[in-house]
This record gives C-alpha cells, sequence and structure tokens, in this order.
C-alpha cells in the first residue's frame, strides 16, 4: 500500500499542482453565480485572500503527508468554517465541485496522452 500511496501522490503532485490556480479561479467563478456567496464574501479582498488559501491548502493536500501539522491546520480550518456559520450542506457541494474540477483536469491529461 505504501508504494501504491507514493506512487498516487507523486500523479497528483505532477499533474494536478500545476492546475491548482486554474481550478481554484474556475472554482471562484462557479461558487460566485450561487446565491449565498454574498452570505459568506463581503469584498473582493476577501475573496482573493481565501483564493490565496486555497491554493495553498491544495498544494499541501496534493503533498500528501498527512501529519500532526496538516491535521492541526485542517482541525482549524473547520473550526473557521464552523464560526462563520457555514452550513455543511456548502461545504460539502464545494468539496465536490473541486473533486469535479480536478478530475477534469485529469481526464483532460488522459486524453491528451491518449491523442
Amino acid at each position: 500500500m505504501e508504494g501504491a500511496h507514493r506512487w498516487t501522490t507523486a500523479l497528483q503532485s505532477k499533474f494536478l499542482n500545476p492546475k491548482i490556480g486554474s481550478v481554484v479561479d474556475r472554482f471562484y467563478e462557479w461558487l460566485g453565480a450561487q446565491p449565498e456567496f454574498n452570505v459568506f464574501f463581503s469584498s473582493q479582498d476577501t475573496v482573493e485572500r481565501v483564493k490565496k488559501l486555497q491554493k495553498a491548502y491544495w498544494a499541501d493536500f496534493f503533498n500528501g503527508e498527512i501529519d500532526q501539522r496538516y491535521i492541526d491546520w485542517a482541525v482549524h480550518i473547520g473550526n473557521l468554517h464552523a464560526q462563520r456559520d457555514i452550513p455543511n450542506l456548502i461545504y460539502f457541494a464545494a468539496m465536490l465541485r473541486f473533486q469535479l474540477l480536478f478530475t477534469e483536469e485529469l481526464m483532460a491529461r488522459a486524453h491528451d496522452r491518449i491523442l
């Protein structure tokens, strides 16, 4: 299992890390069209700050190291979402959207390699 994890992490890092910026930008384009957007984002400065944090999160996530630092950071982010009363449904919808966007990138990569 250890070898498979390293291979998967290397694959994600190699192919997805360069796409993080565009995926986050596409996510916020989608998010901006959602009715709840203005409830949680009061200014463009806030959006830009959160986008920067989101990019750092995904780079760390695709690094594949689940250590105490990563766990502490994830708990901190979860607490921030809870303090802002972001409903679980919105959080899960956002994570699903990211999954779809990253999957699109992997599929595009696979398609390019086949052709």
